[in-house]
């Protein structure tokens, strides 16, 4: 069997997507873009030409083999559970050299967004070990879709997020530094932005869980953003849509919304809200992300809220803020991705999912997207703290200055230059630019002000008004959808009923999990009861590696589990890392590594019961919360 042919067959029997790709390539000989030549020392180098017409070298004539060396020089011999991503496949050399070095808790990413590369080196070298390793996997395809595949890879790494290497070629090729830049910055986005969004705090969780037992029967009463869409058709279908934030430039700009009222889908941030009124402008829809009561405190309460504006939210939000809406005027969906959130979409999946991300600026984005609005243009959103200090518009709520803060981070503005800003808003703003990259709308900043967001263009708000929002028909109002949006009593009592089920099916997970980490700490404490590391029993080894494994298998069943994952994710990266670093620098697996390893185990395992005890006790909560949501909804709805 050929090369070319052994390897294709190794990549169907992984399923790669790519294949057919590969397939479709006939006449490699005649391609003008890659040519493979022999060296006179009889190694395999390739070249690539770029678009003024030139070949580029992409591996050594003389010596690839310690070319691919130097390459993955940082690469520790003793990689532990490891995430090595290697961008461009170049004649192989380098991914045999990077798979020699990991070990079975590692695991190796190869990206190739050139297919006819990826080509030739599968017709002259033999890639099926590499191929059929457990370790490795390829991303192949445009820089698009590698980008949001490298995106979902890396966020389902819950554990090994400080081991993530990259390994690129030494080649002076400006088409491939630009697409390593990229993979690299999507790497190190999605990085910030999963440990951010795990948080460090169980309690915040709880409350989370809390609150959206509160809110069931909002979520059950109102239209998701699908039951929207469904009624909405492509109404908003590019027409313009305006997010209103409370950055400080906001004052600059935001007298000239009320012109464009009926013209453009205005979306604001809760922390917006009084400013737009006190300007006589009623948004069509405003949005809050926050479970904490400062929210409700800061931005609604006592706060006359437009009649016709709509709430639109995710059911985490404090139950007040949803009294604060007449039952017509809110649109509840399930936040995509968060583990809570898509186990409560069971009982509700014609609600749909929203990216909520990690800022209610971030909602709305998803929302005017969702609803294929065109172009969508922030206003107010400076990520960045004014010339003056100052964090909000004047008139908002939360303002707050800073002088001479040691702890400011900085950010680009529109020109280049450091502003000061925050590690949470330099967050969003990272996570605006992943949202922006993925948008086929065009996104137009409008802020006049404040940091600049990769991906958008620049304009005056008054420039945006005169070319987008300047046509004679006007915009639907929102709430017109919502109002014709009906649900029967009997679809709300079903909704209630099912949740009960799912949370008692879900006590009884937690109470299961408990039991086997019982098990755990019984098995780890017989294990090493009068074990001596100097003098011991094979009998006694099989113990410890039994008591490992054990955990490690009960870990993999957390992992799997929206629910537990949901519980435990911030608990199990923190003792992932501390493992991680046992034994680096040590040739074989020693006594000591296992004893220490047992060690970090049994306090994981005290965590998994303090933990699962205090979700049994809020799921006990909620019981009782959707219990009498349900009697209360009998009451009004049951005649006698």
């Amino acid at each position: 069997m050929k090369i070319i042919d052994k390897n294709i067959q190794a990549l169907k029997e992984k399923k790669y997507d790519f294949v057919e790709d590969l397939l479709a390539i006939k006449d490699v000989d005649n391609n003008e873009n890659i040519r493979v030549l022999q060296s006179p020392m009889g190694h395999y180098v390739m070249y690539k030409k770029n678009p003024e017409g030139h070949y580029l070298q992409i591996n050594s004539m003389y010596d690839p083999s310690e070319e691919a060396n130097y390459t993955v020089r940082k690469l520790p011999k003793d990689m532990v559970r490891r995430i090595v991503i290697v961008i461009g496949v170049g004649m192989g050399y380098h991914l045999r050299e990077v798979v020699k070095r990991i070990n079975e808790k590692s695991v190796v990413i190869i990206i190739e967004n050139n297919i006819d590369m990826l080509y030739h080196l599968l017709h002259h070298e033999d890639l099926t070990e590499e191929i059929n390793s457990k370790n490795v996997s390829f991303i192949v395809g445009n820089k698009e879709k590698i980008s949001i595949e490298v995106c979902r890879v890396v966020s389902s790494f819950t554990f090994n997020l400080n081991d993530i290497l990259i390994i690129t070629l030494p080649i002076m090729d400006l088409e491939y530094l630009k697409f390593c830049r990229l993979i690299s910055q999507s790497i190190e986005l999605q990085k910030t932005n999963k440990i951010f969004m795990m948080g460090n705090d169980t309690e915040d969780s709880l409350i989370g869980i809390r609150n959206n037992f509160l809110n069931c029967g909002e979520l059950l009463k109102s239209p998701g953003i699908d039951e929207l869409l469904s009624i909405a058709g492509d109404i908003y279908k590019n027409k313009p849509a305006v997010i209103v934030a409370s950055g400080p430039s906001l004052n600059k700009n935001i007298h000239l919304l009320k012109e464009i009222q009926d013209k453009a889908l205005i979306i604001a941030c809760d922390g917006s809200l009084s400013l737009l009124q006190e300007n006589g402008i009623e948004p069509h829809v405003v949005s809050s992300v926050e479970r904490i009561f400062k929210t409700y405190q800061a931005f609604y309460e006592n706060k006359k809220i437009p009649p016709n504006t709509v709430l639109m939210t995710i059911p985490v939000i404090r139950k007040e803020i949803f009294q604060c809406f007449k039952d017509n005027r809110k649109i509840v969906s399930i936040r995509k991705g968060e583990g809570i959130n898509e186990w409560m979409s069971k009982v509700v999946p014609q609600k749909g999912k929203i990216n909520a991300g990690t800022s209610v600026a971030h909602l709305c984005f998803s929302f005017a997207q969702a609803v294929g609005a065109d172009p969508i243009i922030l206003v107010g959103q400076d990520l960045a703290y004014s010339s003056g200090g100052y964090s909000h518009a004047e008139g908002v709520e939360i303002r707050e200055r800073i002088i001479n803060n040691k702890n400011t981070v900085y950010v680009k503005d529109y020109d280049g230059n450091n502003i000061p800003s925050t590690y949470v808003w330099r967050n969003f703003l990272a996570q605006f630019e992943l949202y922006i990259d993925k948008c086929d709308a065009l996104c137009i900043d409008a802020t006049e002000g404040g940091a600049y967001i990769n991906g958008t263009k620049i304009m005056k708000l008054q420039d945006v008004i005169e070319q987008y929002c300047s046509n004679d028909e006007n915009i639907i109002p929102v709430y017109k959808l919502v109002e014709s949006y009906n649900t029967t009593s009997a679809e709300v009592e079903n909704g209630y009923v099912n949740y009960i089920k799912l949370i008692d099916k879900e006590i009884s997970k937690f109470k299961k999990l408990i039991k086997t980490a019982k098990k755990a700490q019984i098995m780890a404490k017989k294990a090493t009861k009068n074990f001596n590391k100097d003098v011991y029993t094979e009998e006694q080894l099989d113990k410890l590696y039994d008591s490992i494994e054990f955990v490690e298998n009960m870990v993999k069943d957390i992992t799997r589990d929206y629910v537990f994952m949901h519980a435990y994710q911030y608990t199990l990266r923190i003792v992932a890392i501390k493992v991680s670093l046992l034994g680096k620098g040590i040739e074989e697996l020693s006594i000591d590594v296992l004893l220490n390893n047992i060690k970090l185990q049994q306090e994981l395992i005290k965590e998994i019961i303090n933990i699962g005890e205090q979700f049994i006790d809020t799921f006990n909560e909620a019981r009782k919360i959707v219990e009498k949501s349900l009697d209360d909804h009998r009451k009004v709805y049951t005649p006698y």
